[in-house]
């Protein structure tokens, strides 16, 4: 699994838990994966040892990713509109998302 190098440091455990979950641990035949991971990695984050200013800090990366990742996929044959879907409620669950 690769990061971006934009993503700091400190944050690229979270990113990579969250493909791990959702590929390894809930499965890719799993309707809902992707929010579910997202699920499962907000409750990391809120269990990590991070300050509350990098937990912030997080989630506001978090919020740009998604919504750009929405609009990278949206007219890539690579991904199904179910897919897209997927990518929406993650962008939907963590512009709600508290700490």
């Amino acid at each position: 699994l690769l990061v971006s190098e934009e993503v700091p440091e400190i944050f690229r455990p979270f990113w990579v838990f969250h493909e791990l979950v959702e590929f390894v641990k809930i499965g890719m035949e799993t309707k809902g994966r992707c929010e579910k991971a997202a699920e499962m990695e907000l409750d990391a984050l809120r269990r990590s040892n991070l300050t509350l200013e990098q937990k912030r800090e997080y989630l506001r990366l978090r919020r740009e990713f998604w919504p750009c990742l929405v609009e990278h996929t949206k007219d890539k044959p690579d991904y199904t509109p179910e897919e897209r879907g997927w990518f929406t409620a993650s962008q939907e669950f963590f512009a709600t998302a508290e700490l």
